[in-house]
């Protein structure tokens, strides 16, 4: 698997390092696989979940560690598919993972499956922004946000699920369910996290676009026309646009779209770091938080 090495250094009272490892859109390929898409010719291997496994157990210490995914975790590889993902909770588990936030795709078979994996799951699924009425999400797996401490470092965790879910699955799999408007979740959330934690990450699986420099500035370019206000709403936001909205939280991890970026999306309005992976099981991220004396970038 190919994979992302960065290092932040954060402000506080002691030095320490701890690690970030993400994936998303997996869609099930954890096995071996052939990258074509490198060389149709002659493509390499990609050595899938087993090389994320070794990766892991030979460099990272866990517990200075988080691991965390960013939707569409399951549906799309034969493998994964003929149990409705029960092999990739299981593999997830034997990893390590710290938490998900349900991808679109992770709804196809109905939220009763999704609810039934998490019920599986060793690790949280979060949902920030979604309301059951009557649902069939009804895991105490299934959080609004998650706090954990690392070695006297507080982490705050929220996952924000792509508001246009309606649209990308049918109606009969997400009955009783309906996602809050994201800003209003992001400030939500944001406001009851920032007075307890060190460190806020917001894990979601709206996406980083295509040509994401164009999306933001056409983006930032309707909000200073008054196009986009909060008057008459910002409607869907990728998270590209959604960074724009989250200061206060240091990291989004996303997931949504298969295109992945070697460096990350810094935002300038928020300073929030904004990643996403290359799909199908293709890489991963590993960013080094450092937490240094009298230090931040």
């Amino acid at each position: 698997m190919l994979f992302i090495i960065l290092s932040l250094i954060f402000s506080f009272s002691f030095s320490m390092d701890i690690d970030l490892l993400t994936t998303n859109d997996l869609h099930g390929f954890i096995a071996e696989q052939h990258a074509y898409f490198m060389n149709p010719n002659h493509p390499p291997k990609i050595i899938g979940g087993s090389g994320l496994y070794k990766y892991i157990n030979e460099n990272i210490d866990k517990k200075r560690s988080l691991i965390l995914d960013a939707g569409n975790f399951f549906q799309g590889h034969p493998m994964s598919v003929v149990d409705s993902g029960k092999t990739m909770v299981e593999f997830m588990n034997k990893v390590g993972y710290t938490a998900l936030v349900p991808g679109p795709d992770d709804f196809i078979y109905g939220a009763k499956n999704l609810n039934q994996l998490s019920e599986l799951s060793s690790f949280p699924f979060l949902i920030s922004n979604l309301e059951c009425n009557n649902c069939d999400l009804i895991s105490d797996n299934f959080k609004t946000h998650i706090i954990k401490n690392i070695q006297g470092v507080t982490f705050g965790f929220i996952g924000i699920i792509d508001s246009e879910l309606n649209e990308k699955v049918i109606s009969d799999k997400i009955k009783g369910i309906s996602i809050v408007d994201i800003k209003q979740s992001i400030d939500y959330w944001l406001h009851i996290l920032e007075p307890s934690c060190d460190v806020i990450i917001i894990l979601t699986s709206s996406g980083v676009p295509y040509e994401r420099e164009r999306v933001y500035n056409e983006f930032i370019s309707e909000i200073n026309s008054g196009i986009k206000n909060e008057l008459n709403g910002y409607g869907h936001l990728n998270a590209i646009q959604m960074g724009y909205f989250s200061r206060g939280a240091d990291i989004i991890v996303s997931g949504g779209v298969s295109k992945g970026y070697n460096i990350p999306w810094l935002d300038p309005n928020s300073d929030v770091l904004i990643m996403q992976n290359y799909g199908n099981g293709t890489s991963f991220g590993h960013i080094q938080l450092k937490i240094q004396n009298n230090n931040f970038t």
